[in-house]
């Protein structure tokens, strides 16, 4: 949907008036890749919306993790990648951060990683997307991830589309499935 503020205001409207709704709402689409992880050894898959991250083996889910990804106005990177570079620690900088010591870093595209996160409270993984852009685990799941993975891994990331909608009818509320 590419314009939600006046969508969700529209909605909002005609939920408050109790009556029917019937709205036509704006959407771009973007082509996507279907990726069969039975091609890969290993390999991981990012869900920037659900704020997990899943490890593979083949086809078995081997490990399941909370996230943080990128806040909204720097968003992680979507697409088809494989790690390139592991550091044990370092230290990250942008225009308006510094964040020394980062822990167990996976480069998986230019500056975009997986990564320890010290700084965030454990609440935050899982519930809410506030890094620069890398994906953010807590410092114990980012051991896990760079011991398990190695140059060349698959990384996956994607945020999906949303797989269900729902319409507002006068006679009650229909969840219908995309």
């Amino acid at each position: 949907i590419t314009d939600t503020g006046s969508s969700a205001q529209t909605i909002t409207k005609g939920l408050l008036a109790a009556k029917g709704l019937r709205l036509e709402l704006p959407a771009r689409f973007t082509a996507f890749k279907t990726i069969t992880g039975g091609s890969y050894d290993k390999w991981i898959e990012v869900d920037t919306t659900s704020k997990r991250l899943y490890a593979y083996e083949g086809t078995q889910l081997t490990r399941t993790f909370l996230i943080s990804a990128g806040a909204p106005r720097t968003p992680t990177v979507t697409g088809h990648f494989a790690i390139y570079s592991k550091t044990v620690s370092q230290d990250m900088r942008g225009a308006d951060y510094f964040q020394p010591n980062v822990p167990w870093v996976n480069y998986f595209y230019k500056d975009y990683a997986i990564h320890g996160n010290y700084w965030r409270p454990g609440w935050y993984f899982g519930s809410i997307n506030s890094s620069h852009g890398c994906v953010g685990m807590t410092v114990g799941d980012s051991v896990w991830i760079y011991n398990w993975i190695s140059i060349g891994t698959p990384v996956i990331v994607h945020t999906p589309l949303i797989k269900y909608f729902s319409v507002f009818t006068p006679d009650g509320l229909r969840v219908k499935n995309l």
